[in-house]
């Protein structure tokens, strides 16, 4: 049995992909960054208000 491979369509999944793990990154970077601003928050003003 022989497979075809279309190499043109390959590609342009691989970008495709490539472009969405950018995306992710980038993502989970705002993420952590609020995650670290709330963290901040809470050892200041949040914290004495309990």
């Amino acid at each position: 049995m022989k497979f075809r491979i279309n190499y043109s369509k390959v590609m342009s999944q691989a970008d495709e992909i490539s472009d969405q793990a950018s995306q992710l990154a980038s993502q989970i970077q705002k993420l952590q960054q609020m995650e670290q601003d709330c963290r901040s928050i809470w050892k200041g003003e949040a914290a004495e208000a309990f």
